[in-house]
């Protein structure tokens, strides 16, 4: 999914990321305590592609059967802000990238398998089977 004021193209505006700097995975509230997964617990998703790890949001408004992470976050080529890192400039923010604590979030592109959708022949971004399992 995608956040109402970030983008890929937007993560190196200073603001906006420091707005949203994580990316919690979004997982249905049912699920995740049937899976003994409580709000803000450590999970590691896993794919045929690969495996990220980060933090669980559980929430009533997404389906028990999907889990969503944002594309927005988790950059480390897009320069200080988006890479959530101090750094040195002319502009006196970047030492004040107060949420470097916190990180900046996962990309969601490790779990993404490199897959063509079959009719449209682009990447089929939705359609991405994973386990989820509290770290």
């Amino acid at each position: 999914f995608k956040w109402n004021v970030q983008t890929s193209a937007t993560a190196p505006a200073k603001w906006l990321s420091e707005i949203v700097h994580d990316n919690p995975a979004w997982m249905n509230r049912e699920a995740g305590l049937a899976r003994g997964i409580a709000d803000g617990d450590r999970v590691v998703i896993t794919s045929a592609a690969g495996v990220v790890v980060t933090t669980v949001r559980l929430t009533d408004g997404i389906h028990p059967r999907a889990i969503a992470i944002s594309g927005q976050t988790g950059h480390w080529q897009m320069g200080g802000f988006a890479a959530a890192r101090e750094f040195k400039s002319t502009d006196p923010d970047s030492k004040l990238v107060w949420w470097h604590v916190h990180g900046n979030g996962v990309h969601p592109n490790a779990v993404i398998p490199d897959a063509p959708a079959k009719y449209s022949a682009g990447q089929a971004w939705h359609g991405t089977v994973v386990k989820v399992a509290k770290v």
